[in-house]
């Protein structure tokens, strides 16, 4: 398994409602990074849109490489954020990070049963 690992020292989570999504992310500095993690889903479908399509679904983009609906394992605590994607693990170090005050919030809109939250 290929192993990914991220300190990181910057948190986002938004609803960028112009593009009608949920984003949230992790980068090891707000500005200047070069390892990083967003995810993305939407967070109101249309009637015409099939909640099936690929595009509806969970996109994880890590440090350049992108999936969408890939990610099988989800778990964070208050030092770490786990993720398993396809043949790779990433952990990701958020022990220092000051998470924004709706980070957990959506996560879960976008993982739904799938993210395991075991603050301690």
């Amino acid at each position: 398994m290929y192993k990914v690992e991220i300190k990181a020292k910057f948190a986002h989570a938004s609803i960028e409602k112009k593009d009608n999504y949920y984003l949230v992310g992790l980068a090891e500095d707000e500005f200047d990074y070069e390892k990083y993690i967003i995810f993305q889903k939407p967070y109101k479908l249309g009637k015409n849109d099939d909640p099936n399509a690929k595009i509806n679904g969970i996109y994880v983009e890590c440090n350049g490489d992108s999936c969408f609906n890939c990610c099988s394992e989800i778990s964070i605590d208050n030092k770490k954020l786990r993720l398993i994607i396809q043949d790779s693990e990433i952990l990701i170090d958020i022990e220092e990070v000051n998470l924004p005050e709706n980070f957990i919030s959506y996560l879960r809109e976008i993982f739904g049963d799938l993210l395991q939250i075991n603050w301690k």
